[in-house]
């Protein structure tokens, strides 16, 4: 590897870890399409390390967000009974998809979590009702760090939350995109919990659905201990300053960032699956 690669792996390390803690994704929706697009890394071996990446940021994302009270513990301990098993099976699976289909796989998931997030939003009434309001078993609440306004939110439909974890947690063994693309969107618009605590909650999560996928490529030998190195240290330190940007970013911006940026990359693997 030229010094030249390594800054580049790096440097984008650095980009890949600000969105991912800015959007709690863990960064992967980011990470896979660089090494492949970018950097022409083969797309399992991409995968491999942004599950060791999103293992790393997770950690120290989940502690800031329980830091400020965003995180619904009680909630993601639940989801990620669903969200481990998945990732097992999508890991295997992902062993006999070649590239081409991977990719298209990828970009087809970017484009149906985009028209989630697309759909009419159900943020604003969730945040207007009372801090005062019935939060049932496992429902929370928390200050927001940018406006200052507590936030109480009972948690809806827990079975379908329970079916989508088990989803985003075989999307995520199978395309190393950590399934907060899934679970972030599918907790605000369907199961009444408000962005921000969607964002902490599903990132506490993701790290320990990412161990379970990143067990399978390892036995693979689908990890590159050298490329991974430096990605995850450059993703770490973005990671730590995404983090820090949800202080001041209002929840709506958070989401109009997460639709614009996931559409662009959706039709770029596309395009190369494609071609």
């Amino acid at each position: 590897m030229s010094v030249a690669e390594a800054a580049w792996l790096l440097g984008g390390g650095i980009v890949v870890g600000v969105f991912g803690g800015l959007l709690g994704i863990g960064g992967g929706v980011f990470l896979v399409p660089l090494l492949v697009l970018a950097l022409h890394v083969p797309i399992h071996e991409a995968i491999g390390t942004s599950l060791v990446c999103i293992i790393a940021t997770s950690s120290i994302v989940a502690a800031i967000n329980l830091e400020r009270g965003l995180v619904n513990i009680g909630l993601g301990t639940t989801l990620e009974l669903a969200t481990t098993l998945g990732a097992v099976a999508g890991g295997i699976a992902a062993g006999w998809l070649s590239e081409r289909q991977l990719t298209l796989a990828f970009g087809v998931t970017l484009l149906i979590v985009t028209g989630l997030m697309l759909v009419k939003q159900r943020m604003a009434a969730t945040t207007r009702r009372s801090f005062e309001a019935e939060r049932g078993l496992l429902g929370g609440y928390y200050v927001d760090p940018a406006s200052g306004t507590k936030v109480g939110y009972r948690v809806r439909r827990l079975p379908l939350a329970m079916a989508t974890g088990g989803v985003a947690g075989t999307i995520s063994g199978m395309l190393g995109i950590g399934g907060a693309v899934l679970t972030v969107p599918a907790l605000n618009l369907f199961n009444g919990v408000p962005m921000k605590a969607a964002i902490a909650t599903s990132n506490s999560m993701i790290g320990v659905t990412a161990v379970a996928g990143a067990i399978v490529y390892y036995l693979r030998g689908e990890i590159n201990p050298g490329l991974t190195v430096l990605v995850v240290l450059g993703v770490l330190a973005g990671s730590l300053a995404g983090a820090k940007l949800t202080e001041v970013l209002r929840a709506n911006i958070v989401r109009i960032i997460f639709i614009v940026v996931i559409l662009a990359i959706a039709g770029r693997m596309l395009a190369k699956a494609t071609r």
